[in-house]
């Protein structure tokens, strides 16, 4: 497995960036496996409210990348250096970028809601205690 230093403030680059988004999706996975008998990864009813706090933090930090994916690629496209070589938009660069800001849409849409919904175990699980 790969290590990967967090490092908000860079050295950025393409090949970072992409590692830190398979680092974020392999950390949910260990959150599956630290989690899925209860007892191991989990010792007080505050972990679940701690787990749930953070998972509220980035999914209410999705909103951010999603704006700025969304501007990465509009930018690229008014610079008139995107091509599309397949697919459904093949030639036609313009199209792809609505498409994916229409589906960037609905996943900011889609992160407000989980958002709110872990905001919600947050706060109902913070009570919890044996």
């Amino acid at each position: 497995m790969t290590t990967v230093a967090l490092s908000p403030d860079g050295p950025h680059s393409s090949d970072y960036t992409r590692e830190v988004a398979q680092a974020v999706a392999e950390g949910i996975r260990v959150l599956n496996y630290a989690t899925r008998d209860g007892e191991d990864g989990l010792q007080w009813p505050s972990d679940v409210a701690s787990v749930a706090g953070e998972i509220r933090a980035a999914a209410e930090r999705l909103d951010q990348l999603t704006r700025q994916l969304g501007d990465y690629l509009a930018k690229q496209q008014s610079d008139g250096k995107l091509r599309v070589t397949h697919g459904p938009y093949k030639g036609h660069p313009e199209q792809a970028v609505a498409a994916a800001q229409a589906s960037l849409d609905q996943a900011l849409e889609a992160a407000h809601h989980l958002a709110q919904a872990w905001r919600a175990v947050h706060n109902t699980t913070s009570a919890i205690s044996f």
